[in-house]
């Protein structure tokens, strides 16, 4: 009675060592998945830190092409002011060639007037 007893033990001592080898196995599987998931966390974090050092630099980019931007309209604004004074001179300049053509005309038709003259 006592071997019986002693060997259903056993059995149970065997079924439980088996099983404490089962989630030792199980417990080294969901280490290891553990392990690779860490090493991917790593590479996403350093990814993230990537990406967010670009963000900086992209949003330097964006705040010199505003700068940029902004010189432009500036110098649009001078461009306008610069073609109306343009414009302006331009008018000057053709009031005083009328007003040369105009001082031109009279020359040659005193010129005129004075060979007249001087035939008679």
């Amino acid at each position: 009675m006592i071997m019986m007893r002693l060997e259903r033990l056993n059995d149970e001592v065997t079924r439980s060592n088996d099983e404490v080898v089962r989630l030792n196995d199980e417990i080294t599987r969901l280490n290891d998945e553990l392990t690779t998931l860490n090493d991917t966390i790593s590479r996403l974090n350093d990814d993230v830190t990537r990406l967010n050092e670009e963000v900086v630099m992209l949003i330097g980019l964006n705040d010199e092409v505003i700068r940029l931007n902004d010189e432009i309209t500036r110098l649009n604004v001078d461009v306008v002011r610069l073609i109306h004074e343009v414009t302006r001179l331009n008018d000057e300049v053709t009031t005083l060639n009328d007003e040369v053509t105009t001082l031109n005309d009279e020359l040659t038709r005193l010129n005129d007037y004075d060979e007249v003259r001087k035939v008679k």
